[in-house]
This record gives C-alpha cells, structure tokens and sequence, in this order.
C-alpha cells in the first residue's frame, strides 16, 4: 500500500465521523424541548433559551418584553340587559274576571263587585239578591274596564264574588280561591234575564240600526211584575232586547205602536225563558230636507221637524242639518207633513211635504230669513 491510499482512506474515515455525529446532534435536538440543554456533568441540563446553531453556539437571549410592547384587546363595552316595560301586578291576592254578554259576547265594560264568603250551591239571581241585602258593611267596588277583564285585590280564603251590571241579571263566581292557584282570567257570561230578544232586516238583508221598538203585553199574569222598559231602538248591528220579563203573551212592532204591518204577534214566554225573533222592516219613504238662507247659502246646525198633518198620533219627527245644510229622516208614512225648521239667529221657516206610498226619497227646500230683532 502506498502513502497515498493511506491517506485517502484516512480522508474517508474522517468525513464518515463527521457527518455522522453532524446527524447525530440534529437527531438528539429535535427530541428535546425548548428550554433544554445538553447534560451537564452532575446529570443536570443546561438551559438555553432556543436551538443550538450548527456552530455549536447558542443564539443570543432574546429581551424581555415589555408592557407596553405586549398588543392587548381593547376593552368591551358591558352589554346592558335591556329595561322591562312594567307589568300590571297580578299578585295571588288577586280576582281576575272576564265579563261577556251571554248572547252577543261582546265585553261587558261596566260592573259592580262585591265579595261574599263562600256558601255552597247554585245561586239564582234572587238568592244573590237576597244575600247582598243581608250582608252587613257589603263593600261594593264600581269598576269599568273596555277589555272586559277586571281586576280585583282582597285577602286570601274562598269567596262568593257577585256581579252586577246594568241591564244583565246578577251573576256569581262562586267558591273562588285565594291565594290563587295562576292568574288566568275567568269568564263568566252575564244574562240579560228572560226576556224577547230580536234582530230587524231591511228588505235586502241588510241589518237596520235606530229603529223604534214597541213592546206589548197581551196577557200577563195578575200578581206578575210588570216590564221595565216598553220601548227600545235598534243597535249598529239591528239588535234589541227587552228583559226581564214575565211568563205571558207580548207582541212587538216597529216605529209606531199601533203598527200593524210590522208587527210580531203572539210571542209566548214562559219562565225564565228567552224567546229570539227576527223582523223584516217594510220599505218606507225617506225624506230629505235642505235649510238654505236668503242668499242660497246652506245651513248647518238647524233644527227640522216632520209633524204629520193625517194622523197626529204618529208623533213628531226630528233632525238636525249636517255641513252640507241636510237632514234625513228615514221610515216615514205616506201623507202629508208640515216641516218647521229653526237656526239661531234667524226667523222659523215653514213648509209642507206630501209623501207618496211606496218607497224612494223626497226633497224639500226650507228657507230661513234673517232675524233682524
């Protein structure tokens, strides 16, 4: 062997040695952590603070950071839970009623409530009416509410509360509990009493407001009490309602008393009953009349007056102009009429109207002259 292989094979040795522990190091600094050094001659570590260069050198301790280096989130605004409307205090102490008419079920908006103790058993509305005349100091509270719901505080135990409302019968919720079991209303439907309840239509079905009821007792008993109302006028909606009543034969009719083509006969009730009709106005003639000054100007605001000249017995009729200087007074007979109309700040004007049978509408002009005086 010749000095120079010797020396080419000691190159390759060496270089072998080399790469070798260069692979060695790499291998042994990715299995330590950060912080770790290689071990120190009492079987510790050496701390350094990242990995080692390749140099065998450790790379410069990086600064400390300081507060006002260190990027913070910006403060949140505290979310305020938002303010709550305010409720109406519905304590366990508490009645909540519902008051609906029994036949329409519209709300009944005004009442009177007293509160009993409790008695076992139905009540009639006269035993109702007995026991508040015999309670001593009763306390009645008037109450009016739109919605029909009422609200009412008293002390706990079972109660007898007992309503009254004008033109119903009395009505009792009875046995109710205090401190209440929940604060759902409860509804109780108000009466009206025996009695005859109606509907009026026109010719075309429609219902017919402000039409003149006459009620009539053809037979009543001789100890029974007597009505207390004998005359009504039809709602929006063509209703009316006569009670209470007493067991007997009535009639009803429209617009005049002793109207004999609109007319409902032999309507029996007995008792505590109440007996629904329907009636279908006959068609009628409609009158308008116009107030107009001197100049032909209309007038507003006067007053005009129907007196039928045929037959007295009917009554007088009456109206007031609107902005256009016209009043119309509907369901009139045929025949013939003096029209009178008055305005403040002048002199009554006068004229005559004939009104043919049939149906339809008739004009009337009526002028008034200044009051100079």
């Amino acid at each position: 062997m010749t000095r120079s292989s010797t020396l080419i094979g000691l190159a390759t040795a060496l270089a072998a040695m080399v790469i070798a522990g260069l692979v060695a190091v790499l291998l042994w600094d990715g299995d330590r952590g950060e912080g770790e050094g290689p071990p120190t001659q009492d079987g510790g570590q050496a701390l350094v603070r990242g990995p080692t260069r390749f140099d065998g050198l450790p790379d410069p301790p990086s600064p400390e950071p300081r507060p006002e280096d260190t990027p913070t989130e910006p403060a949140r605004p505290e979310r305020l839970a938002p303010a709550e409307a305010p409720r109406p205090r519905l304590g366990p102490d508490t009645f909540v009623l519902r008051l609906v008419d029994a036949e329409t079920g519209r709300p009944v908006t005004a009442c009177s409530l007293s509160v009993l103790p409790h008695r076992p058993g139905p009540a009639t509305p006269d035993d109702l009416r007995r026991r508040l005349a015999a309670t001593p100091d009763l306390v009645t509270r008037p109450l009016g509410a739109v919605s029909g719901v009422y609200r009412l505080d008293h002390k706990p135990g079972t109660w007898d509360l007992v309503v009254q409302s004008s033109g119903y019968e009395p009505a009792a919720a009875g046995g109710w509990l205090l401190p209440a079991l929940d604060h759902q209303p409860v509804t109780r439907e108000l009466s009206r009493g025996p009695g005859i309840s109606g509907l009026v239509f026109s010719v075309d079905g429609g219902p017919v407001p402000g039409i003149t009821v006459h009620l009539h007792a053809a037979h009543l008993d001789p100890d029974a009490p007597r009505p207390e109302t004998w005359v009504q006028t039809t709602d929006a909606e063509g209703r009316f309602h006569f009670s209470p009543l007493p067991a007997g034969v009535y009639s009803v009719a429209l617009h005049e008393r002793d109207n004999m083509r609109d007319r409902y006969a032999g309507i029996r009730l007995t008792d505590r009953q109440t007996v629904r009709i329907e009636m279908v106005v006959a068609p009628r003639v409609d009158a308008v009349i116009e107030v107009r000054d001197p100049t032909g100007r209309t007038v507003a605001g006067a007053e005009v007056e129907l007196r039928p000249l045929d037959d007295p017995r009917r009554g007088t009729r009456a109206d007031s102009t609107d902005t256009g200087g016209r009043a119309q007074l509907r369901w009139l007979l045929p025949g013939r009429y003096a029209v009178t109309a008055r305005r403040q700040g002048f002199a009554a004007g006068e004229a005559l109207l004939d009104l043919p049978s049939g149906q339809g509408m008739q004009f009337q002009t009526v002028v008034l002259e200044r009051d100079d005086r």
